[in-house]
């Protein structure tokens, strides 16, 4: 199933939330937009804040296992993510973890400037550090899910096998939101269901569709 939404007429809803097979971290206040989240993804979905802050997408990362949020999230945050799933705190100065890792239920890229055995430690899959292509923020180029994942378009061939590689699973290029290659601010995304940018064209819809439900 695949969907478009904003929220309060934003389409960039990547930024707001997290997916993954078991739970959905999504920013509080979407009054009847709430039953289409629940409804597309097929999860629990928990209204939460990371430090206070709606940027959900931007600070939590992780897997069906474990998610990772940035050393200030507040104690109550952490502990109504683990009424759900495992939640650890990345100690360390790097705190945008979703524009930093790559991550599904069978293994995670991570940037050169994260720790790799932490994430390896705390999600219990295989970790690789790496950039792809240009870019140092290998979380922000892409969304997988434990089926299939779309990429950047300007991630060469290369790149694109050396993640398929990784997480095991197959990708295509692809854009959200009229031609926006950062698909993690655009997308919300798990095998079960897809969120997609309001501003997602009908071409571009069922590229994404095609590509993970495929």
């Amino acid at each position: 199933m695949i969907s478009k939404l904003d929220f309060e007429g934003i389409s960039f809803i990547g930024v707001y939330g997290l997916c993954t097979d078991t739970i959905t971290l999504i920013r509080p206040d979407l009054g009847k937009k709430l039953s289409t989240v629940e409804r597309v993804l097929n999860t629990p979905v928990l209204e939460t804040t990371i430090g206070r802050s709606y940027l959900i997408g931007v600070f939590a990362t992780g897997n069906s296992t474990c998610l990772v949020v940035p050393y200030f999230a507040e104690p109550t945050e952490v502990e109504s993510v683990e009424a759900h799933v495992t939640c650890a705190v990345y100690p360390e100065k790097f705190t945008a973890l979703g524009n930093l890792v790559l991550a599904n239920d069978k293994a995670c890229i991570v940037s050169p400037v994260l720790d790799a055995e932490f994430f390896q430690d705390a999600l219990g899959t295989e970790v690789v550090r790496a950039q792809l292509g240009e870019f140092l923020t290998v979380g922000s180029v892409g969304v997988v899910t434990n089926k299939a994942g779309v990429l950047h378009p300007q991630l060469s061939d290369e790149d694109i096998e050396f993640v398929e590689d990784v997480l095991q699973i197959s990708c295509e290029r692809a854009t959200a939101n009229r031609g926006v290659g950062y698909l993690r601010l655009c997308l919300l995304a798990n095998t079960k269901g897809i969120l997609a940018g309001r501003e997602t064209t009908g071409p571009e819809l069922v590229r994404i569709e095609d590509i993970l439900e495929g």
